[in-house]
């Protein structure tokens, strides 16, 4: 994973930010996609895996307020992906690519 020093600072006041806003509810977040796999290019976006207990309306709308806000400051792009914790455990899911690729090459921040 090579991320430049305004990813990293953008990735570190993301998951700052959610944790002081979601406590508990904040379960993990992942790093996937080029930036983890090691194949990415200047042009490529964060792709962030943010798991929470549950997926409300209000938890979605701040975690894409929060990304926003760090695109922004940072001149970044996160796209985050949100999953409750029960639906990415869930059987169905593990087998598909998605799954996989966060599993093998997902780096936790």
């Amino acid at each position: 994973m090579i991320l430049s020093e305004k990813e990293h600072n953008a990735v570190t006041e993301f998951k700052s930010i959610l944790t002081n806003k979601l406590g508990k509810s904040l379960i993990e977040i992942k790093l996937f996609g080029s930036k983890a796999a090691g194949y990415s290019t200047p042009l490529s976006d964060l792709d962030l895996l943010v798991i929470v207990s549950e997926v409300t309306v209000d938890i979605k709308d701040l975690i894409y307020d929060v990304a926003v806000e760090m695109n922004l400051k940072y001149d970044v792009v996160i796209s985050p992906i949100i999953y409750s914790k029960s639906t990415f455990d869930n059987d169905y899911l593990k087998h598909t690519y998605f799954y996989k690729a966060t599993e093998q090459d997902g780096i936790s921040i």
